[in-house]
C-alpha cells in the first residue's frame, strides 16, 4: 500500500507528519524502534517533531550514515541531534547511533548486530522496525543506495558498507532492502523542486531499482507513506 500526503505548505505537511507519528505510536505496544534519515528535507520535519514532542517509548536508529565523526556537519546523527533529539530532550539511552569511529565494514557489521539484539524479529528472523524514515535524492537514491549499483548487494547482511562516489562523498553504511522491507511502515520525506523527476519515477514505478534505488521499497511488503511538498510533486496529484 502507498499513501501520498502532499501539501503546498510545509507547515501543513509537517503537521500531517506529526499526526501520523501519533497514530503510529498508538498502534505499537511497548518500545517503538524508529530509524531516522538525514538530508535537507528532514530538517523541517524534525523541527516540527521536536516542537510537537517525542513519544517516550521511541528508540532511535539511523537508516544510513556517513562514516564521519558525530560532530561532523555531514553526519546524519548530528542533524538529528541538533534538530530533533536535543531540542526534544530525548534521553541518550534511547539513541542507538552507529559507531562511525570504526572502519566502514566493521561499522556496518557492528550496527547490524546491535539492531539484531535490540529490535524484535519477525517470523523470518529479520528485525522488524515499526517505522523506518527515508529521504530520496534528486537522482532517486534512498538511504545510501545509489543509482548504477546493485541495490540488493549483500542484502542479507541487513546493514552494509557503501563506498563513496563523486556525487556522494564519504564512505557510508546503509540499511539493505531486506531490512527496509521487513519494516511495518516506511515513510519518505521529500521536499524541493529538484526532486520532481525522481518523485515521478517513484510514483510510476516503471524504472528499475538500479536506476531509481528508492524503488527497492516494496509496497507489497511494507506500508509506504510519502510526505511530499508541492515543489517535489511538480504540482501533480499522486494517489
Amino acid at each position: 500500500m502507498v499513501e501520498w500526503v502532499t501539501s503546498g505548505s510545509i507547515t501543513d505537511l509537517t503537521g500531517e507528519f506529526c499526526r501520523h507519528l501519533d497514530e503510529r505510536a498508538r498502534e505499537v505496544q511497548g518500545e517503538m524502534a524508529v530509524a531516522l534519515t538525514g538530508g535537507r528535507s528532514a530538517s523541517a520535519f524534525y523541527d516540527a517533531w521536536a516542537k510537537h514532542g517525542v513519544n517516550g517509548r521511541m528508540r532511535f536508529y539511523w537508516s544510513d550514515e556517513r562514516v564521519v565523526p558525530p560532530t561532523d556537519p555531514d553526519s546524519n546523527f548530528k542533524l538529528a541531534q541538533d534538530r530533533l533529539l536535543g531540542p526534544a530532550r530525548v534521553p541518550s539511552e534511547h539513541v542507538h547511533a552507529p559507531l562511525t569511529s570504526l572502519p566502514p565494514a566493521e561499522c556496518a557489521a557492528a550496527y547490524a548486530a546491535e539492531i539484531g539484539r535490540r529490535v524484535a524479529k519477525g517470523t523470518h528472523g529479520t528485525p522488524v522496525f515499526p517505522l523506518i524514515i527515508l529521504g530520496m535524492g534528486a537522482d532517486g537514491h534512498t538511504g545510501s543506495l545509489f543509482p548504477g549499483r546493485d541495490p540488493y548487494q549483500d542484502q542479507a547482511a541487513l546493514v552494509r558498507a557503501v563506498a563513496e562516489t563523486a556525487a556522494h562523498p564519504h564512505a557510508r553504511i546503509t540499511f539493505t532492502p531486506q531490512l527496509i522491507n521487513a519494516a511495518t511502515h516506511v515513510w519518505f520525506l521529500i521536499t524541493g523542486a529538484a526532486k520532481a523527476w525522481a518523485v515521478k519515477q517513484l510514483a510510476e514505478r516503471t524504472a528499475t531499482a538500479e536506476q531509481i534505488p528508492a524503488l527497492v521499497v516494496d509496497p507489497n511488503s511494507v506500508r509506504i507513506t510519502i510526505f511530499a511538498d508541492e515543489g517535489s510533486t511538480g504540482g501533480r496529484q499522486y494517489s
